[in-house]
């Protein structure tokens, strides 16, 4: 399975940003999200937009994740537009980052993923 994501965006800075800059130092962190807990294969990719254009920056791979790295939300009972969606822990974002696939060798990229504790 993979699953992609820009990031965590700092609150209220959404609708700032405009279509075609890159995110990388508006995000808090990552995770990423599924449609169920059983996830034990994932190829997490990190998507923002790099010269105008949206583009796969990183790639992250576990296949030790268990049910227990995700969270559950369920939507209301009687209603509710979403499907039930499952983010990932920071035991599995640890996984997940601990065996990247693919980081960018950018200043920007570098610090913010130092951040989140990967070594390059």
């Amino acid at each position: 399975m993979a699953s992609t994501i820009c990031g965590n965006l700092k609150t209220g800075v959404t609708s700032n940003l405009p279509m075609g800059d890159p995110r990388i130092s508006f995000l808090t962190g990552l995770d990423w999200k599924g449609h169920h807990q059983y996830i034990n294969n994932l190829l997490a990719l990190f998507w923002d937009y790099f010269e105008g254009i949206p583009t796969i920056m990183s790639a992250f791979y576990s296949n030790k994740l268990v049910p227990d790295d995700f969270s559950n939300t369920i939507p209301k009972a009687g209603g509710g537009r979403t499907t039930s969606v499952c983010v990932t822990k920071k035991t599995a974002r640890n996984k997940l980052m601990n065996n990247w696939v693919l980081l960018p060798d950018l200043p920007a990229y570098i610090q913010f993923f130092k951040k989140l504790g990967i070594n390059y």
